[in-house]
């Protein structure tokens, strides 16, 4: 009587300390359809790997296989892994970036299923979190770390077929991958800005009659023959400022006559120059508006 009693406790003992994870949650399964007629679909265990190829449609169902016959329905919610409640992993951006979600309809998630597009090779997660089976007591033979869980997905080139080199080929479409976001974001930016430059009104330059571009100002946009007349005034100016693609040539004497000095940039401090309130006309250069931009090239033929 004594042994039952100490082989009781053990059991008693051993199911207290079994960690969640092994408490029937193999129970949870999930299904993979690929493609958009009916196929049979790919079974895989709780927490196996999903893989589609790129471009290929696909439906996810989480399901707890019931004792009964009759097959029960899972009631799951299946998307982003913080918005079931999982944390760490793929964000949703990083998530977008190799696959699209069509948003769970009411009845999908009353089936527990999803439907995703591939869009580029690589690794993902989804998360999901079941909430309820229609079958009565399939629920409470989940242990409630079983519950929720990842989906991890791979998706693969189009036409790569599966082996022992789907590893090697992931990881390889994956820094292609890189290489190519890498390559339009500068090139994006480098001629975003380029035709900005190319398309705006030139600015000119702007005379100020005091230094660090401070009392009465003027802009010009062409050449000044004689300072006197204008709002600067002759032999005032102290500082200049110069926009972009554009410069100056100021001259001590009228009618571009004098000393002269050309400018680039802006300039705080004439004196710094030699021209402090001693400029008496001016010539201005602009780039033309719409120039045209040169195309961005990269070694791998990748053009704008």
């Amino acid at each position: 009587m004594r042994k039952l009693t100490l082989f009781v406790l053990c059991l008693v003992l051993v199911a207290a300390v079994t960690p969640a994870s092994a408490q029937r949650c193999d129970n949870v399964k999930v299904r993979l359809w690929v493609g958009k007629d009916t196929k049979a679909p790919t079974w895989n265990a709780r927490g196996g790997t999903l893989e589609v190829q790129a471009g290929e449609w696909a439906r996810i169902m989480v399901y707890v296989d019931g004792a009964g016959k009759v097959p029960s329905t899972t009631q799951a919610q299946i998307g982003f892994k913080a918005d079931v409640g999982l944390a760490g992993g793929p964000g949703p951006r990083e998530v977008r970036e190799l696959i699209q979600i069509s948003p769970q309809s009411t009845a999908d998630k009353q089936e527990g299923r999803i439907t995703i597009e591939a869009i580029a090779p690589g690794r993902t997660e989804l998360g999901y979190r079941i909430d309820g089976v229609t079958a009565p007591d399939t629920l409470e033979a989940v242990a409630p770390g079983c519950r929720t869980g990842v989906l991890p997905i791979v998706v693969k080139a189009s036409g790569q077929a599966g082996g022992g080199d789907s590893q090697a080929g992931v990881d390889q479409q994956m820094s292609d991958q890189a290489l190519r976001k890498c390559q339009n974001l500068v090139r994006n930016r480098i001629v975003d800005e380029a035709r900005q430059l190319a398309s705006a009104e030139p600015g000119g330059v702007t005379l100020y009659q005091g230094a660090n571009y401070q009392g009465q100002s003027q802009r010009f946009v062409k050449d000044q023959p004689r300072m006197s007349g204008t709002d600067v005034g002759n032999d005032r100016v102290s500082s200049i400022r110069v926009s972009p693609g554009c410069r100056a040539t100021l001259y001590a004497g009228a009618n571009y006559s004098g000393k002269a000095i050309e400018v680039t940039r802006d300039t705080p401090q004439a004196s710094r120059l030699g021209l402090n309130d001693q400029v008496s006309s001016l010539q201005v250069v602009c780039a033309a508006a719409g120039a045209p931009v040169d195309e961005v090239k990269f070694e791998d033929g990748a053009r704008t």
